[in-house]
C-alpha cells in the first residue's frame, strides 16, 4: 500500500493483487527472537539501505519498545559494507540486517565479517542462514508460491484482481545455523526450547548443522503450531569453527 500498488489489502482496486511477505510487519518479532537468543543484548546494530529502507522504521520502533539501544548503519553500495562493519566493532552485541536486495547479493561478505567479529545475526530469509549467519525469521516462500498459483488460476477463470484480497502468509520459517552457534560458542542449543516454546528432539541422536522450525498460524482460529524439520549439513562456519 505504501508504494501505491493497491488501495487496501481487503480491496486492492486497479489491476493488481497478490501476497504479502510481511517483512516489515515481522521486524519486531525478529528482534524479539534475537533478544531471546542473546540474553545480554543491550546495543543492537541495524544495517539498512537508505535508498530502500523497507523495515528500518519498524526495527527502530521494536528496539525502543524492547529497551534496546539501536546503532544504525547505512549501507547503499557494496563498498560501504566493510567500513560499516569496522565502525561497529566493540559497539554492539548483535546485528539485525534489514531485508534488501543489496544485502542478499552480498550475504557471504556480510556473514564473513559478522563471524570474524563473533556477532550473532538476524535476517528475514533462510538464504542468509545457509551461508553461515546465525538465524532468520520470515514468511515461508514455498507456501506463498503455491498460493500465488491459486490466485493466477482464479484470475484465468475470470476473477478480477481488484476483487481478490491481498493474502497474508500463514507459515513462517524460524531457522538457526547450529554450526555458527557452536563457532560463536553460543548457548543456543540449551535455549531453543525457551525460544520456540517446545522441546527439541534430535533425530537418531545427531544434531544437524541447521535447525529448521516451521511456524504455521491458522487464519481461522489464530492458533500457532511448530513443526521441526531438518536441512542438509553445510560448511557455513567451518573455518571459524576449526579455529575456535
Amino acid at each position: 500500500m505504501v508504494a501505491g500498488v493497491v488501495k487496501s489489502l481487503a480491496r486492492p482496486g486497479g489491476n493488481a493483487t497478490g501476497l504479502s511477505l510481511q517483512r516489515s510487519d515481522a521486524a519486531g518479532k525478529r528482534i524479539e527472537l534475537l533478544r531471546e537468543v542473546v540474553p545480554n543484548l543491550r546495543r543492537l546494530a541495524i544495517t539498512y539501505n537508505g535508498g530502500n529502507p523497507l523495515d528500518m522504521h519498524e526495527a527502530q520502533v521494536a528496539t525502543r519498545i524492547l529497551g534496546l539501544e539501536a546503532v544504525t548503519s547505512d549501507i547503499r553500495l557494496p563498498e560501504d559494507i566493510i567500513p560499516a562493519f569496522d565502525a561497529l566493532k566493540g559497539r554492539v552485541e548483535a546485528i539485525y540486517v534489514c531485508a534488501d536486495p543489496l544485502a542478499v547479493t552480498n550475504r557471504v561478505r556480510i556473514n564473513t565479517l559478522a563471524l570474524e567479529m563473533r556477532l550473532p545475526t538476524m535476517f528475514a530469509s533462510r538464504e542468509f542462514v545457509e551461508v553461515g549467519e546465525l538465524m532468520s525469521y520470515g514468511a515461508n516462500f514455498f507456501e506463498l508460491y503455491r498460493r500465488a498459483a491459486e490466485l493466477v488460476d482464479k484470475i484465468l477463470r475470470g476473477a478480477k484482481p481488484a476483487d481478490l484480497p491481498v493474502e497474508q502468509p500463514t507459515k513462517f520459517d524460524l531457522i538457526f545455523n547450529l554450526t555458527t552457534a557452536k563457532a560463536l560458542r553460543h548457548t543456543l542449543l540449551q535455549m531453543l526450547p525457551t525460544v520456540i516454546g517446545t522441546q527439541c528432539e534430535w533425530r537418531s541422536g545427531v544434531r544437524p548443522r541447521q535447525l529448521f522450525v516451521e511456524q504455521e498460524t491458522s487464519p481461522r482460529t489464530g492458533t500457532t503450531r511448530f513443526r521441526q524439520l531438518y536441512v542438509p549439513t553445510t560448511t557455513c562456519a567451518r573455518r571459524l569453527l576449526e579455529r575456535a
